[in-house]
């Protein structure tokens, strides 16, 4: 045997291409596109349409014939199944049934093709077609179908016993055809070396074989896995063969005619980069035993055409002859090839298909040196299984050399890898913040593709950490997190066919400490020193629930200063944040909270309380809780009030605490019958300690040994901190609220309404008013007028029989007559 060539050859056909125009008096429907080609050894038509798929029907002199699966396979008609491009294909043998065959050179087809147009309404569209041959014949050509195995041999082929034969069947099928050959042709079959079936054409056809002759051509086609067929192994590949042999008897001859065909029937398989499919490079029985054996070509393509050597290897297609076998390789996703996606469980699966084509060009050389040329040729679907493509998601910042990128531009460059070629980025959900690729800009980020060789493509999205949607959690130890919950939207396009891809990233700054906050007691309040942190932007100091701003400074009467890396905050004792603890006759404790707390998202990491002992003689406390607590003294007047003589203006209400100078009330805003008043913009709490006289009769006069003492206290509290109010009279405000004492009576400087010192909160107020406790009623006879003097500090009590005044210290004069 000759050594076969390895290369890749460039196989020979004639090509007529083109969109057909339309025969006069029909028209293509809309929707609907019908092509057609000459190629080498059939005609190929290509339909597509938007409805059902496309019926045919051959025409001939004889009529018209459907094109069916029972007679498509029997008669040279292929309906392929290959239709990725959402096309129908029909591939039409230049010897199929219902043609013009001219000599074995020129061949006319006619078909009709029946499609559905938009609205469901059946049309047919005649389409003829000539085609010349250009490509000789070879002596034997055997071709694979998707549907049937054909054989084409000259007349003058000489038969001789297969390799696969024995010489004892070979000998005894020639006795059989000498013996019963006649002028009418018949067809004997040979299986498994012992059966033997002998039939006329007319009972060969009955059973869905095609045996026919042209001037210089014996034609024999046949379905797979007819009832004469076998399977047998070469080399460990699945073949399917018929040996068959035609015989008639012609001048004192029988002639005898080998039509055996021989079809590799392996599916391929594929090895998660190439789909590789094998066949035997010397195929039983077409190889004939006793003779030389010489390979001239081998040659790869796709959809029934071949490639020439340059285009295959551009594409990445493969050819090797291994020993006894041949393997063709086609990358995955190659050109020429079909890939087929769809999402199932969320979940991007894809197949690629291609439709192979494999001829090998080999000859019998006799010892005469004489050659019989066989030209095989196979077409076979191979596709991978449905392959899973997981999108991976990393932080590109989080590798190196690019790890210090977030530290210094604190941004996430978030990488989402691995995305097949027709799936697009249709949006993104970060953090519960959804929006479309195309709005990505507007919101802050920055989305790019990046394109690899290996057809898939990427994305990067830039996202700052100080977003609203990246979360951020202090750790401790100066060590902060930024993490993103993502949630990618991706669709197969163009059927946007969606799915979805979630991932978290994460990044961690260190050295990033909060402030450090000291309090030191002062005797007018309390002073906060509080260190500047590195990046101190990511902390912010907050009083209460409220961000420590020049603004709440000026508001609140606290002092902020900016000393290098140092801030110093004064709170001066009475403002808006202490509460107060241990409150007694003598002492009490302020006590003022700072903390540093997430600027973003205020969760508070670092506290400060400072707790200072101080000394007032007159104080007023509104708690957030509703409780008001009043300390006051009551020396100021003269005579001197005996605190245990003070209450508010429900008498049962008396002094929590008291001396034999000093007084300290502490009671509900909604008990004591304190008054409520709701003005423009606060609500205000009222009531009164008072001191009532004691009148001693002298003579017929009334002497007070007792100078009358009255306290108005008021808490004052801004509408936007109290809630409850009215409801269910729950007290409950956010902020504590603004006291003041308004005092009315004599003092022992005989000034009235002078402003109690170190009472900040105090409010002075001209307003006076008066209530005359004890007094006995006058004699029903007497006439009286009241009349009364404002600002006078004299009250003069004048009885209609004595006339004369009684002076007592009082904040206004009541003249009764």
């Amino acid at each position: 045997m000759m050594a076969p060539s390895l290369g890749i050859s460039i196989g020979l056909s004639l090509l007529y291409m083109g969109v057909l125009g339309s025969p006069k008096g029909y028209s293509i429907p809309e929707g609907v596109d019908i092509q057609s080609e000459c190629r080498d050894r059939y005609l190929w038509v290509h339909v597509g349409s938007s409805g059902n798929a496309p019926k045919f029907e051959a025409v001939d002199a004889a009529g018209v014939h459907p094109i069916d699966v029972k007679n498509a396979s029997r008669c040279g008609y292929t309906i392929s199944t290959f239709k990725m491009d959402g096309y129908t294909t029909l591939r039409a043998s230049y010897f199929s049934c219902h043609i013009d065959n001219q000599n074995d050179e020129v061949f006319t087809f006619q078909f009709n093709i029946i499609v559905m147009d938009a609205k469901d309404q059946q049309s047919r569209y005649p389409l003829s077609r000539t085609c010349s041959l250009l490509l000789p014949w070879s002596q034997r050509e055997v071709i694979c179908e998707e549907d049937y195995m054909e054989v084409t041999v000259g007349r003058d082929v000489p038969c001789t016993t297969s390799e696969g034969t024995s010489k004892e069947a070979w000998r005894a099928a020639h006795s059989v055809a000498q013996n019963i050959a006649n002028s009418a042709w018949q067809v004997m079959f040979l299986k498994n070396e012992d059966e033997m079936a002998t039939m006329p054409i007319t009972e060969a056809h009955r059973l869905g074989y095609e045996l026919s002759a042209t001037p210089k051509r014996v034609i024999f086609r046949s379905p797979y896995r007819q009832t004469h067929s076998e399977i047998i192994m070469v080399d460990g590949v699945a073949v399917e063969v018929i040996h068959g042999t035609v015989f008639f008897s012609q001048k004192m001859m029988v002639v005898m005619i080998d039509i055996s065909v021989a079809c590799t029937i392996n599916p391929g398989y594929f090895d998660g980069v190439r789909l590789l499919w094998e066949t035997p490079r010397i195929m039983t029985p077409l190889v004939h035993s006793g003779f030389g054996f010489e390979s001239k070509q081998i040659n790869v393509g796709v959809e029934s055409q071949l490639l020439d050597e340059g285009t295959a290897r551009a594409r990445g297609y493969t050819l090797e002859v291994k020993g006894l076998m041949v393997q063709m390789g086609v990358p995955f996703g190659a050109e020429g090839g079909y890939r087929k996606s769809l999402v199932t469980n969320n979940i991007y699966r894809e197949m690629y298909v291609a439709f192979l084509f494999y001829e090998h060009v080999f000859s019998h050389v006799y010892t005469d040196g004489s050659t019989v040329e066989t030209r095989h040729r196979l077409l076979r679907v191979v596709d991978t299984p449905l392959l899973c493509r997981h999108p991976f998601t990393v932080d590109v910042d989080a590798l190196p050399p690019y790890h210090k990128t977030s530290f210094e531009e604190h941004t996430f460059n978030v990488y989402l890898g691995n995305i097949p070629h027709d799936v697009a980025l249709m949006g993104v959900k970060l953090n519960e913040k959804q929006f479309s690729v195309s709005d990505a800009a507007e919101h802050g980020y920055t989305i790019s593709k990046i394109v690899h060789a290996n057809g898939t493509h990427a994305y990067t999205i830039r996202v700052p950490f100080d977003d609203k949607a990246v979360h951020r959690t202090y750790l401790g130890e100066g060590l902060f997190q930024y993490s993103m919950d993502m949630n990618y939207t991706l669709s197969i396009m163009p059927q946007e066919e969606a799915y979805y891809h979630l991932a978290s990233v994460m990044e961690q700054l260190s050295n990033a400490f909060p402030p450090e906050l000291k309090g030191v007691c002062t005797r007018g309040g309390i002073v906060f020193d509080m260190t500047q942190p590195r990046l101190g932007y990511l902390w912010e100091i907050g009083v209460g629930h409220d961000p420590l701003t020049p603004e709440l400074v000026a508001e609140r009467g606290y002092n902020l200063r900016n000393e290098s890396h140092i801030l110093t905050l004064e709170v001066p004792l009475f403002t808006v944040g202490y509460t107060y603890e241990d409150i007694n006759l003598r002492h009490f404790y302020g006590i003022f909270e700072i903390h540093s707390r997430d600027s973003r998202t205020s969760e508070i990491q670092t506290a400060t309380a400072t707790r200072c002992l101080f000394r007032r003689d007159q104080l007023i406390i509104c708690s957030t809780d509703g409780i008001m607590t009043v300390l006051t003294s009551t020396k100021p007047t003269w005579p001197a009030v005996n605190p245990r003589s003070t209450t508010l203006l429900d008498r049962t209400c008396k002094p929590k605490l008291m001396d034999d100078s000093r007084v300290l009330f502490e009671f509900g805003l909604n008990t004591c019958n304190t008054t409520v008043m709701v003005e423009d913009s606060s609500v205000v709490y009222e009531n009164e300690i008072l001191s009532y006289r004691e009148l001693i009769l002298d003579s017929a006069s009334f002497i007070s040994r007792d100078s009358k003492f009255r306290l108005s206290v008021r808490c004052l509290y801004p509408h936007s901190s109290v809630s409850r109010l009215f409801v269910d009279r729950t007290f409950k405000s956010q902020m504590s609220g603004v006291g003041s004492i308004k005092f009315t009576g004599s003092n022992k400087d005989g000034a009235a309404n002078k402003p109690v010192p170190d009472c900040p909160q105090q409010v002075p107020t001209n307003t006076e008013s008066v209530q005359v406790i004890g007094t006995k009623p006058s004699p029903s006879n007497h006439e009286e007028k009241l009349q009364t003097c404002p600002k006078s500090v004299v009250t003069i009590l004048m009885l209609k029989d004595h006339m004369k005044p009684v002076l007592t210290t009082l904040g206004q004069v009541q003249i009764t007559l």
